[in-house]
């Protein structure tokens, strides 16, 4: 195939081809193709029209310049070597590429050049860590404060001076207010519909009979124990939205008679949702840049929030980070100058699951949100 513009005056080679929607397998591509449409055949699977090869190969040069670069043009010190790991082609396009067959990734590849030393960089500085690395790096520090330095006073834990001024360094104090903002920016916060059942176990103590709404409702405070969202003597509400995950969730391998609940919203509540992340976004849109790592974190967050604890006797340590920042989104955060509700996450027993945490520390609160529908005695 012969090979078009100069790779030294736009960075990357090109190749007389035409490639189809369908060959570049991700939506912003494709969107590119259609508008440049002007062959009859795509070169690549030899059916549907295609676009030029160079203004899809300018764009996914364009995407893979918001990651990497030439060491050379970044300025990264040589000594006996660059200062930090050079990065393959391959490895360089494998992290971009969306599952293109064999002779497109190739002519791609072929067309990255081969006089390049590519190396990971930030906004163009090989110094600091991405957007996704600075909020990762942010929160495991604030877990690590909250769970092995300073449980109640990390606001007024000092900044650590070597990474003072860093465009990628969040401070403890400043780590909650970070997630904050994506959360509003990533719009995470959304209503639960009135009339919505939510379903509640309780596992029979000494063979009791549960009948009323206040016997499978919040248990009073001087018997509440620490739970995921809630510390120990603050009761919230834990609530799943099917049936199945409240049993998954409460039962264990209890064989004693147990309750399940059905109850109903009364009304629209507001929750976070960090049950349903925002999709990524391709990452062939340069522009999207900030928002896919700030998506990327919020996944990885996801999965911290709702992992499986072991109830080793620990459990009460471990979930301390996820009860700081639940009393945080139920003191602190306003959302159109509202407070929330609750907290919907993923089931960590069921995968399919989800369950809701209701900021409801007293029964007379539950029933301002909720209302029993049925209470069945099961074995």
């Amino acid at each position: 195939m012969g090979r078009g513009s100069d790779i030294e005056e736009t960075g990357f080679g090109t190749v007389e081809t035409y490639v189809c929607e369908d060959c570049v397998k991700d939506s912003a591509l494709g969107a590119l193709v259609r508008s440049h449409i002007s062959s009859e055949t795509c070169s690549y699977c030899g059916s549907k029209v295609g676009a030029p090869f160079e203004p899809i190969m300018e764009r996914i040069y364009e995407s893979i310049c918001t990651e990497y670069a030439d060491a050379q043009d970044i300025g990264v010190p040589w000594d006996k070597g660059w200062l930090i790991d050079e990065v393959d082609p391959f490895e360089v396009l494998d992290n971009f590429n969306p599952g293109w067959d064999d002779p497109f990734t190739n002519d791609v590849l072929e067309c990255l050049g081969w006089d390049k030393y590519w190396v990971e960089h930030s906004q163009g500085d090989w110094g600091l860590g991405t957007p996704s690395q600075a909020l990762t790096w942010g929160w495991n520090s604030f877990r690590d404060t909250v769970l092995y330095k300073t449980r109640y006073l990390f606001l007024t834990e000092p900044d650590d001076q070597s990474d003072s001024g860093r465009p990628d360094h969040i401070p403890v104090r400043h780590v909650l207010d970070s997630i904050s903002n994506l959360v509003k920016t990533t719009n995470l916060v959304t209503t639960v519909d009135p009339e919505t059942s939510l379903f509640r176990a309780r596992v029979s103590v000494d063979g009791q009979s549960y009948q009323s709404f206040s016997e499978v409702s919040v248990p009073p405070a001087d018997k509440t124990t620490a739970g995921r969202m809630n510390p120990a003597g603050i009761p919230y509400l834990y609530a799943a939205f099917d049936e199945e995950t409240a049993k998954a969730e409460t039962l264990f391998n209890s064989r004693r008679p147990y309750a399940i609940a059905e109850l109903k919203t009364k009304h629209t509540l507001k929750v976070l949702d960090l049950s349903s992340m925002p999709s990524w976004p391709s990452p062939f849109e340069p522009d999207r840049y900030n928002e896919r790592h700030e998506i990327g974190f919020l996944h990885r967050f996801q999965r911290e929030i709702s992992k499986r604890v072991s109830k080793d006797g620990r459990e009460h340590i471990e979930y301390i980070p996820t009860q700081i920042v639940s009393e945080f989104f139920r003191h602190r955060f306003l959302n159109d100058g509202k407070a929330l509700d609750g907290i919907v996450f993923p089931s960590a027993k069921n995968e399919q699951g989800k369950n809701i945490a209701l900021f409801a520390s007293e029964h007379s609160e539950v029933e301002r949100l909720l209302y029993l529908k049925s209470i069945q005695m099961l074995r």
